[in-house]
C-alpha cells in the first residue's frame, strides 16, 4: 500500500493506492491474429490495381503501386471469381503497416467494414 499527499493552495488531498497494475504499451502487446490465408486476388485501391498477398477475417496484405499513409482510412475492392459468378468484396480499412520491398509498396490493412455484392 502506497500513500501520496497532494497540496494545493487551499486544500490537501491524501491518496492511498491499494493495487498497482502494470500496463503494457500497445506497441509491445502481443497481437492476437486471425489465421491468414495466402492468396493472389485482384484488389483495386484509388482506381489503381494491385494483388493481395494474404487475407484473414480481420485484415488484408497487398502490393500496389500507390503511396498510402500509415493510419489513413481507405476504401478498396477485392474481386472474387466464384463458381456462382464474380463477386466484389467492398471494404473500408485502416492502413496499419507499410513496407517497400523490391520497389513495390506492401500494405497491411485492418478491415473496419465490409460488404459483398455481385460484380457488375
Amino acid at each position: 500500500m502506497s500513500h501520496a499527499t497532494l497540496s494545493y493552495s487551499n486544500f490537501r488531498v491524501k491518496i492511498t493506492i491499494n493495487k498497482v497494475k502494470k500496463i503494457t504499451p500497445p506497441a509491445i502487446r502481443k497481437r492476437v491474429r486471425a489465421p491468414r490465408i495466402s492468396s493472389k486476388l485482384p484488389v483495386v485501391v484509388n482506381g489503381k490495381r494491385g494483388i493481395t498477398q494474404d487475407i484473414s477475417a480481420s485484415g488484408v496484405c497487398f502490393e500496389i503501386d500507390d503511396n498510402l499513409h500509415l493510419g489513413s482510412l481507405i476504401h478498396f475492392l477485392i474481386e472474387l471469381d466464384t463458381p456462382g459468378g464474380k463477386l466484389n468484396l467492398d471494404c473500408e480499412a485502416e492502413v496499419v503497416r507499410l513496407d517497400k520491398i523490391k520497389g513495390k509498396n506492401k500494405v497491411a490493412v485492418k478491415i473496419l467494414n465490409q460488404t459483398i455484392s455481385q460484380a457488375k
